[in-house]
């Protein structure tokens, strides 16, 4: 979501079209407004103000529809083998596992996990 909205040049142009595409519906996960303001916070991703400083706008302004964690994604992430302990990044995972998505991500560590991953 990052790379989307920072129009970055490192995001494959099949995955981009998929994400702009009207027959799609893209979802945002509230653990990635954590890990952005956080990442932002400390210094590490100046280049995310905008979605740091107000996450929501610019969810809506991109048409992305926001995904609430419940108590299946948490069990399920809690439930993942250890091989990637990145607590965002099992959040991801798991709700892509229980609610039959795919990830947008360049991360192969996320291979690890029963879950589909979009990239190139």
């Amino acid at each position: 979501m990052v790379w989307f909205v920072a129009g970055s040049a490192q995001l494959p142009e099949p995955v981009l079209w998929q994400i702009q595409s009207l027959r799609n519906v893209v979802f945002v996960s509230p653990i990635s407004a954590y890990e952005i303001a956080l990442k932002f916070q400390r210094g590490l991703w100046p280049e995310t103000e905008a979605l740091a400083s107000d996450f929501d706008m610019v969810c809506d302004q991109g048409g992305f529809i926001p995904l609430p964690i419940n108590a299946a994604h948490a069990t399920a992430a809690g439930a993942l083998p250890l091989d990637h302990r990145d607590p965002f990044d099992r959040i991801l995972a798991a709700q892509a596992m229980v609610e039959d998505m795919s990830v947008v991500s360049i991360d192969t560590k996320l291979d690890l996990f029963p879950m589909k991953r979009v990239w190139a």
